[in-house]
């Protein structure tokens, strides 16, 4: 019968390159995002004084600010979950909702 020699030196599991490189990625792209979404929530909220009237003809004052306040909810929702561990799977919904906020 033959021995098994069980290691228990190394019982952690470690992080290989290919999946860090995609997760530097990702957090690349989440910042990326958010900044795209606070920028255009930013205005929406606050537009500059000559331009909240043409904003305002075509989509209307209500409608302007929802789009603002989700786009600036949506950065949130793309950051926080990530940096605080909790409930990371919010920020896939919170790229989906504000992507789907800015289409219309």
């Amino acid at each position: 019968m033959q021995a098994m020699n069980i290691s228990t030196a190394n019982t952690h599991p470690t992080t290989r390159r290919p999946a860090r490189a995609i997760s530097i990625a990702l957090w690349v792209l989440q910042v990326l995002l958010a900044a795209a979404f606070l920028a255009h929530g930013w205005l929406m909220v606050a537009p500059p004084a000559d331009m909240v009237a043409m904003i305002n003809a075509q989509l209307g004052e209500g409608l302007r600010i929802f789009i603002g306040v989700a786009e600036l909810l949506a950065v949130a929702g793309l950051i926080l979950p990530g940096v605080t561990r909790i409930l990371p799977s919010l920020t896939a919904l919170a790229a989906a909702a504000g992507s789907w906020v800015r289409l219309r």
